[in-house]
């Protein structure tokens, strides 16, 4: 579902996650996208695709989440300009917007939201009203989702109200 959402020849920004390498792995019908991750297990999975520009960002390695992190990292994306943001997500509410556990995550995912006209926030049904530890945006601040099915009706109608773009992913 977030891979039909990309468009040939947009540099899109990949965040670290399950749900992130699940869109890497659905980039075949694509011949020329620029692709910027910061998660070390993704970079290797879209260069298989042998038809990519693909921009791995340096920085402190974040072990739990195969990421990098850090003022490096951010540096260099500070410079990049992207179409489309796929950002995954550990915890969601409407009230207190996007969270994660970790607070150098929240930063590099802050740069990111800054650098993409686009961002997609991608994540399952269970990471609805949930709160983590570091901040990293506001709901207001993403312009579409893509989850599952089990959204909660009365979330699936707030985030319509707000304009914010909801695609249903299918299990079936």
């Amino acid at each position: 579902m977030a891979a039909s959402l990309i468009r040939e020849n947009e540099t899109i920004i990949i965040d670290s996650g399950t749900t992130t390498m699940e869109i890497a792995k659905n980039l075949y019908d694509f011949q020329n996208l620029t692709i910027v991750t910061n998660a070390i297990d993704i970079a290797p999975e879209v260069s298989k695709y042998n038809r990519f520009n693909v921009i791995l960002l340096g920085g402190h390695l974040r072990g739990p989440s195969l990421s990098t992190v850090g003022p490096l990292a951010e540096s260099v994306l500070k410079v990049c300009y992207c179409d489309k943001l796929f950002l995954g997500v550990d915890s969601f509410t409407i009230g207190k917007g996007i969270s994660t556990p970790n607070a150098e995550e929240a930063n590099i995912n802050q740069t990111m939201i800054s650098m993409a006209k686009e961002c997609i926030a991608v994540f399952d049904s269970s990471k609805f009203d949930k709160r983590s530890f570091a901040f990293i945006a506001h709901v207001n601040d993403i312009n579409a989702i893509v989850t599952d099915e089990d959204i909660p009706p009365k979330l699936l109608s707030e985030l319509k109200k707000r304009d914010i773009k909801v695609h249903l992913a299918s299990y079936r």
